[in-house]
């Protein structure tokens, strides 16, 4: 396969470097909300089991306490 060479201004080639520029700092700037959504999601999860947990720990007790075992 034979490739041609494409010939730019000095111009055009600044503002495609400069477009691909900005695209990659989108990138990098959804991938970092990506990973900060995942980490809310994941504190949530936590947050609701721990509670979970504890709704199960508080009711077993209030049972033992009243002799509901």
């Amino acid at each position: 396969m034979i490739r041609e060479g494409i010939t730019l201004s000095y111009e055009e080639y600044s503002e495609l470097a400069q477009k691909a520029q900005k695209a990659e700092q989108g990138l990098k700037k959804n991938d970092y909300h990506r990973k900060d959504a995942n980490l809310s999601t994941m504190g949530f999860l936590k947050n609701s089991v721990d509670q979970t947990n504890d709704v199960k720990f508080s009711r077993k007790t209030l049972e033992e306490a009243l002799g509901n075992t």
